[in-house]
């Protein structure tokens, strides 16, 4: 689930904010990986509905990793960004 949806949110932003160009191939693979998500937020639901959770909702824990990943995503967008716009070397950048 963490994976999959900041994958999404990396290459969102990335075009959005970087101009990054993607392939046809790369959109089918970000595609496969919302295909992924969904199917993995419904199985969590429909096994919710079975039988309950001992600690509230199911979907509450999605919604957090969702929000999460969404995060990761955009601190490595923006870090990338931030490198790019004050001219970092490769050493400045990894360490």
């Amino acid at each position: 689930l963490l994976d999959g949806f900041s994958i999404v949110c990396i290459m969102l932003l990335s075009w959005a904010l970087l101009d990054a160009r993607y392939t046809r191939w790369h959109i089918f693979a970000t595609l496969v990986c919302i295909v992924g998500l969904s199917l993995t937020v419904l199985s969590d639901t429909l096994m919710a509905n079975s039988r309950p959770a001992l600690r509230g909702p199911v979907w509450i824990g999605d919604m957090l990793v969702i929000m999460g990943s969404a995060m990761y995503g955009m601190s490595n967008v923006l870090q990338e960004r931030l490198y790019k716009r004050h001219g970092c070397s490769q050493l400045e950048a990894l360490g």
